[in-house]
């Protein structure tokens, strides 16, 4: 975990080359917070799905789906597959990969898990503390400035690096990086701040309820909650996406049984006021 200062910033797009959805910009003063440097493993889920015997709704196939929503390289979207789940989805792993295919309900029951044994407040980040952290103190599109020439050494996103089959994303980046899906945790550079993977790899469920853009919302670093939210706020693209989704400002709407194999969580923690 690492430590964050209280703190102002600029949230949103600021470079004026994102989403609707990224505006407007506003800024937002954030309380210190704990933020875990590296997504959770699916090492870290194995330990609570053995302690709790938990099924997640993969395993389950729950909401009339069967196992995991898998993207793999050649595919233009998604699509259920019967079998597949966080142990299994769609691509080898070991337990140093961020854990995917897990629901927004899946995230909760590990994260709730965790309070219980150890007594302390875990919990997802604010979308705010995400950008926070995500950014680093940097203004430019990307957190290691404007140019995405850089990305295989920050982030790992749709690359030059060809599938099992030999296929490459259509939409690429100009570079290789030797990982065609997921990438164990810390393989990549840190952005000034020491975290990992804000960028790429998976994408990372936020406790905020998405909205269409950034009116009326919150200028504390909390985070945006409502009612029976049919979508949860993910931030940082993925490894199936190119360029364009891996900007530090981009977002996007996950309805909450969704469980897809581009998609984990990082653990934040409060701290005593």
């Amino acid at each position: 975990m690492i430590t964050l200062p209280a703190g102002d910033f600029l949230m949103g797009d600021i470079t004026a080359t994102g989403a609707a959805d990224e505006r407007p910009v506003h800024r937002v003063r954030v309380a210190s917070f704990e933020l875990a440097a590296v997504e959770v493993t699916v090492g870290e889920y194995r330990r609570f799905a053995d302690a709790t015997g938990y099924r997640t709704d993969a395993e389950r196939d729950a909401n009339g789906k069967q196992g995991c929503a898998i993207l793999d390289v050649g595919m233009a979207v998604p699509a259920y597959r019967p079998g597949t789940s966080w142990r299994d989805p769609g691509f080898p792993q070991t337990d140093n990969h961020p854990v995917v295919c897990l629901s927004f309900a899946d995230v909760d029951a590990y994260i709730a898990w965790l309070v219980r044994v150890t007594g302390e407040p875990w919990r997802l980040p604010s979308e705010a503390e995400w950008e926070y952290a995500a950014r680093a103190g940097a203004t430019a599109t990307y957190p290691w400035g404007e140019s995405d020439s850089d990305t295989c050494r920050f982030a790992n996103g749709a690359d030059l690096t060809p599938g099992a089959d030999g296929r490459r994303w259509p939409m690429q980046l100009d570079c290789s990086d030797g990982n065609a899906h997921t990438a164990p945790v810390g393989q990549y550079a840190p952005n000034a701040w020491g975290f990992y993977d804000m960028i790429g790899n998976a994408w990372e469920w936020t406790a905020d309820c998405y909205r269409p853009d950034f009116t009326q919302a919150p200028t504390d670093g909390t985070a945006f909650v409502a009612a029976n939210c049919p979508k949860h706020t993910i931030r940082g693209g993925a490894w199936p996406y190119p360029a364009g989704f891996l900007r530090v400002t981009n977002r996007g709407g996950s309805p909450v049984n969704l469980r897809a194999n581009d998609r984990g969580f990082r653990l934040a923690k409060s701290l005593p006021e």
